[in-house]
């Protein structure tokens, strides 16, 4: 995650790193009701690569054009450790890194609180942002994390291409919560 928990987380958090918005998201209370988290995520299958298949365009991923990744690794502190990557352009890679934890105190709920500040930084509350799993494949192939006002969407894969059926039956429970579909940018992987 640029986000990340995929996914982001997460991450989650995939696509957090370069996706996190700079601040809390705050929206009307009608849109975040009807934005619904899934009912648990087992942080230890979350570890591991994730492959970006598709997000809303974001200023934090503007440097990335193809092959974006997130790693994510449980630490004992029951908190994510999440290494994006990111072709540029140019050719040249791009990297960044951070941190997810559940947002609640039962450590398998679908709502995180990512940051991609420095680790001196992380005692600032406005610099860790809201991600939720909103969608998750019942074996962990596909995961999709966004944020609350739905301002910041990504879909993650544990492979570079997602098949078609996986790919539509996540966009339907995305559609299903209001997402706008139509402002998906697919991702170029290798």
């Amino acid at each position: 995650m640029w986000r990340g928990m995929v996914v982001c987380a997460l991450a989650l958090w995939s696509a957090l790193a370069l996706s996190a918005p700079a601040g809390p998201a705050s929206a009307p209370a009608a849109a975040v009701m009807s934005v619904h988290p899934v009912d648990a995520v087992d942080m230890a299958r979350l570890q591991g690569k994730w492959y970006e298949i598709a997000r809303y365009p974001n200023f934090f991923e503007r440097r990335c054009a193809r092959s974006i990744t997130d790693d994510l690794k449980l630490l004992p502190s029951g908190q994510m450790h999440i290494i994006s990557l990111c072709k540029k352009s140019d050719g040249s890679s791009d990297s960044t890194s951070g941190v997810a934890r559940p947002a609640a105190a039962t450590p398998n709920v679908a709502r995180f609180e990512a940051s991609f500040a420095p680790p001196w930084l992380n005692w600032v509350p406005w610099l860790w942002n809201d991600f939720w799993v909103v969608a998750l494949d019942s074996d962990y192939h596909y995961v999709a994390i966004a944020d609350p006002s739905r301002d910041h969407l990504w879909i993650l894969s544990r492979t570079a291409q997602l098949d078609d059926d996986s790919y539509h039956q996540v966009v339907a429970q995305l559609r299903a919560q209001n997402f706008d579909i139509d402002k998906l940018v697919l991702t170029p992987q290798p």
